[in-house]
């Protein structure tokens, strides 16, 4: 029986002690990202993060021996392209990162099904101010907007031609906002929710961007085990959906960041 088959049976049944164990070498961003992962030696902690709760349920579905490793984000997608790991992220797509690895897709584009998480970005301003938001981002052009380092939704803003100023944390911005030293943010909703109890913004409709976060496999560890990344995505999203992934999430519900 071919170890695919073996690690279907295991995600569908329970764990199969007598199934060859595969290693599967995942790199993480050495930089917390509320809530995906939390800073480095924190893995073993009770907020590790989302990612970490997900390793240790496909550890516990499957045979699978995943070993995590922490590096720069720039410094994983090398180590993938190389196929020194096998596995990054959690990471949206884009054209350049679809150029060195694998996601998961359907009919040319990324396969939404197979995500992970999918997140919203907003625009936020102040109460007693209002911009000009038709959906478009070229309609931001010339405004101030702030949002937080290594957001993917930075690179969408500046290349709309908008000027972003970036901040390492939600505070920093909202106190500048507050201000006036910068005419809006850009914030995902799951970040957003955690202090609207208690500041008082104004949400702009539609999102900015929609964006679906999934796994990237490696091309070298594709071609080894050509089955294994469709089934390591889909129980990931399964995962997201059942009362055990919604109980992983519900402990970051409350929080603005790690505690």
């Amino acid at each position: 029986m071919r170890f695919h088959t073996l690690l279907f049976l295991a995600l569908s049944s329970g764990p199969l002690p007598a199934a060859p164990a595969q290693v599967v070498r995942w790199c993480l961003d050495d930089k917390p990202s509320f809530y995906f992962y939390n800073k480095a030696g924190t893995e073993q902690s009770t907020h590790p993060g989302f990612v970490f709760d997900l390793i240790a349920h496909l550890k516990s579905k499957s045979s699978l021996d995943i070993k995590v490793m922490r590096r720069p984000q720039t410094a994983c997608t090398v180590l993938l392209e190389k196929g020194e790991v096998d596995a990054v992220g959690l990471l949206s797509h884009n054209a350049e990162r679809e150029k060195i690895g694998l996601f998961p897709m359907k009919n040319g584009e990324p396969d939404g099904d197979r995500a992970v998480i999918r997140t919203s970005y907003f625009l936020y301003t102040t109460k007693d101010k209002s911009l000009p938001w038709d959906g478009n981002l070229s309609s931001l052009k010339g405004k101030r907007l702030g949002a937080i380092d290594g957001y993917s939704i930075v690179s969408d803003l500046i290349h709309a031609g908008v000027k972003v100023e970036t901040f390492k944390s939600l505070d920093g911005m909202i106190s500048r906002l507050q201000k006036n030293d910068i005419d809006a943010v850009a914030v995902n909703n799951d970040m957003i929710n955690r202090i609207s109890d208690r500041i008082l913004l104004h949400k702009y409709e539609p999102p900015l961007k929609t964006k679906d976060y999934f796994i990237q496999f490696s091309k070298h560890f594709q071609e080894k085990y050509p089955a294994l990344p469709d089934l390591i995505w889909k129980e990931a999203a399964r995962y997201l959906k059942s009362a055990e992934g919604m109980a992983a999430i519900s402990k970051y519900e409350k929080l603005e960041n790690f505690p």
